[in-house]
């Protein structure tokens, strides 16, 4: 079987979501090796952004019951610099997680073979 999910946030919506939450909102959504990761580059408003969509598209390719929430998910980038898509810490076996941005938006495709 083949799962797809896809999502489009406008970065603008997390710079909100940061500016007016700050660390309750990255806690609850973002693991602590994202939000240090995403805190070092200079675009980090960006990598947050195209982490919170790359979790809302598994949650959307993921079969219905096996997850709670989008937090569940997480984004870790490879040596080779490729994303790779983690469920609960571990890597999403038969996974590919493309990512993109422009200074406006944010998007992400994940791709699961089950």
């Amino acid at each position: 079987m083949l799962l797809h999910g896809v999502d489009i946030v406008k970065i603008e919506r997390i710079e909100k979501l940061v500016e007016r939450y700050g660390r309750k909102f990255l806690s609850r959504f973002f693991t602590n090796n994202e939000i240090e990761f995403c805190f070092k580059r200079k675009d980090y408003l960006s990598s947050l952004a195209v982490r919170f969509a790359a979790k809302e598209a598994a949650y959307k390719a993921y079969p219905s019951g096996e997850v709670r929430s989008v937090a569940e998910f997480s984004v870790k980038i490879d040596s080779s610099g490729k994303p790779i898509l983690l469920f609960r810490g571990e890597p999403v076996p038969g996974s590919s997680l493309a990512l993109s941005h422009t200074r406006d938006v944010a998007v992400a495709s994940v791709i699961i073979l089950k």
